[in-house]
């Protein structure tokens, strides 16, 4: 590897390791036997992690703020910026039509699309009123 290896994630069928780098993006690994299939270089800062879905897509993240989304083949990618915060996690829904983000520097998630990367809505935390015990 090019790097530090920051994030390791197997794909659902097993037929594929994805590494996230410190820098230098990603790379794709065939499991069978062990040949590079994938790469992205073309990341700004470190990758923190990458993730496939059900289908054989993959999401990964970055400190440069971009969520990527790749398509089975790894061939071509849908990128979204989020503001400015620094992506650091991102997990698909068990159907594939959402992908949820972590951030380093917020305690907030963004929910997008797991199509082409839009802001669908964040979630928040509604605050018990006084007097209410959070349960």
């Amino acid at each position: 590897m090019p790097n530090v290896v920051r994030h390791l994630s197997y794909s659902f069928d097993g037929r594929h390791l994805v590494a996230s780098l410190g820098e230098n993006g990603i790379r794709v690994f065939r499991t069978s036997d062990s040949q590079e299939v994938g790469r992205d270089a073309q990341y700004g800062d470190r990758s923190e992690w990458a993730e496939f879905d059900r289908t054989g897509r993959l999401v990964t993240t970055s400190d440069d703020g971009y969520v990527r989304l790749y398509d089975a083949e790894f061939g071509s990618f849908e990128s979204g910026r989020r503001r400015r915060e620094e992506t650091y996690s991102a997990r698909f829904s068990p159907d594939g039509s959402k992908v949820a983000v972590g951030f380093n520097d917020s305690t907030g998630v963004n929910v997008l699309s797991g199509r082409d990367l839009t802001f669908l809505y964040a979630p928040t935390q509604a605050r018990p009123k006084m007097g209410m015990s959070a349960r």
